[in-house]
């Protein structure tokens, strides 16, 4: 039996959402993705089986003890190059795919200030919260049973309850007041949760001279430096991740001009659109605050 559901919450101008979209087909391998709407499209989910999305995905979510267990739970924010060559051992022998979201050894060059890089999606969080320990707060948050499936439920049709947390570190709509660092953030710890499995196709690489993340043209967060398509077609992880290499790709190598011609391109591999980041601009030197909004390109 096929089933579908259109997640009018998960929307594409929404970086987070489509995280979570895309992290949804990674968690649950047999669920498969398209996205459909206008003028901003949303994701629509297919799977086969007769269990609801939402009990499906909580089903395979693990709880926070079991989390403990991924490799970057033992990391700081900090990495130094001993830490990280114990880690890489560890995630190798489990194979473990947590450490390539933060951090890679193939940069080149020694790592600076006894650290090494790690990518825009790591951003810094006041109290040095790691990036599992945000996910673990927000996966703790979702609570368990038909508890969780409810608030996934609730998730995938924008009516999410929010909880008071910094969640993965990145999204604007968290920033609760106009001057962001004077109040407290607000997340969908369901959006969150599944943007860190999102973060799972977006690993840290090298050439060998400088790291990157996937899908970013540069390595610091500036206006246009990740771009994200959708796509009509219901797509599964491996599919997605074959389109995101060509998308990436020919994204990075050419300018926003050209996008247009490169849209008729994409088409005929059914992308509808492309978005791109628009950074948070911080309100001074001392301003921590993050967030990456967006706009349409194509």
């Amino acid at each position: 039996m096929v089933k579908s559901l259109h997640a009018y919450g998960f929307t594409a101008d929404w970086i987070n959402a489509w995280l979570a979209a895309i992290g949804t087909t990674v968690l649950c391998k047999e669920v498969r993705l398209g996205w459909e709407g206008d003028p901003v499209p949303h994701a629509v989910f297919e799977w086969d089986g007769e269990t609801d999305l939402p009990d499906l995905i909580t089903g395979r979510l693990p709880s926070v003890e079991k989390a403990a267990e991924f490799v970057i739970a033992e990391l700081g924010q900090g990495i130094d190059e001993a830490a990280y060559r114990r880690a890489a051992e560890t995630a190798r022998r489990a194979a473990d795919p947590t450490l390539a979201i933060l951090t890679t050894d193939l940069g080149g060059g020694p790592a600076q200030n006894g650290y090494l890089p790690t990518g825009p999606f790591n951003v810094g969080v006041p109290r040095g919260e790691t990036l599992f320990q945000r996910y673990a707060r927000c996966l703790e948050g979702l609570g368990d049973g038909r508890t969780g499936a409810g608030r996934v439920a609730a998730s995938l049709q924008g009516k999410a309850a929010r909880i008071q947390a910094n969640g993965l570190g990145f999204d604007y709509r968290r920033l609760a007041a106009s001057v962001p660092g004077e109040a407290g953030k607000f997340v969908d710890p369901v959006v969150e949760v599944l943007a860190f499995y999102g973060l799972w196709l977006h690993p840290m690489g090298g050439d060998g001279r400088r790291p990157f993340q996937r899908g970013w043209v540069e390595a610091k967060a500036r206006e246009d430096a990740f771009r994200w398509p959708v796509w009509q077609p219901r797509l599964d992880r491996w599919a997605i991740d074959a389109l995101l290499d060509v998308v990436y790709r020919d994204a990075g190598n050419n300018g926003v001009e050209d996008h247009q011609r490169l849209h008729r391109e994409w088409g005929l591999l059914g992308v509808t659109g492309l978005y791109a980041v628009m950074p948070f601009e911080p309100t001074g030197k001392s301003d921590p605050t993050r967030g990456y909004a967006s706009r349409r390109l194509v």
